[in-house]
């Protein structure tokens, strides 16, 4: 995992966020901080949380997950009670009978065009900003699913009207409360701050 603070300005409220698979920070860059730090996760062709150490100098976190994210930040032990967690059109089974079936995701690794799925999750654009082993990150998406969960639920759930990646979310019970939204399934063109989104 690699990790990149979009605000370091020491303020009391942190938003820890977990992008999802095949994202590039500069996605989120438009969002305004207000007065929180922004600490983005990203790229998960590795298990490395060596981002753990920051989250002790603040006083709130909010636990942001976007698509895959949403899985993957279930798997840390972060051993702390978050101010919020939200999700955002991504399941916290990530791969599985009430997600996306294994052997579905199984032949998206041998099949992966990154074209093709940049065109469907609405955010072709960013292209070039994505220049790393894709396939590598899909094969340890899959590792990371069968590890332990330490997390089991968000508070909210949002959910565009469009989503096509994971079409099971209105029947799962991970969340709390539904927010549904009319876009797809990068979301964040639609939000012009970090708190729209949480509030």
């Amino acid at each position: 995992m690699k990790s990149i603070f979009l605000n370091q300005k020491k303020n009391k409220n942190l938003i820890l966020f977990f992008s999802g698979f095949a994202c590039s920070f500069k996605m989120f860059e438009h969002l305004k901080y207000d007065e929180f730090d922004v600490l983005i996760i990203y790229n998960y062709t590795d298990n490395n949380a060596d981002f753990l150490h920051f989250l002790k100098a603040y006083e709130g976190i909010y636990l942001l997950a976007f698509s895959m994210g949403v899985m993957i930040a279930s798997k840390i032990n972060f051993n702390i009670n978050f101010t919020k967690k939200i999700a955002i059109n991504g399941s916290l089974e990530g791969i599985g009978q009430k997600s996306i079936d294994e052997r579905i995701f199984k032949l998206s690794i041998k099949n992966f065009n990154l074209d093709e799925f940049l065109k469907a999750a609405n955010y072709l654009e960013f292209k070039e900003f994505l220049n790393y082993d894709f396939k590598e990150e899909l094969k340890n998406i899959l590792a990371l699913s069968k590890e332990k969960s330490y997390l089991k639920s968000y508070d909210k759930l949002i959910l565009s009207d469009k989503e096509h990646i994971f079409k099971k979310l209105e029947k799962e019970d991970f969340y709390k409360q539904l927010q549904k939204i009319s876009s797809y399934h990068y979301c964040f063109k639609d939000f012009k701050s970090w708190k729209e989104i949480i509030f």
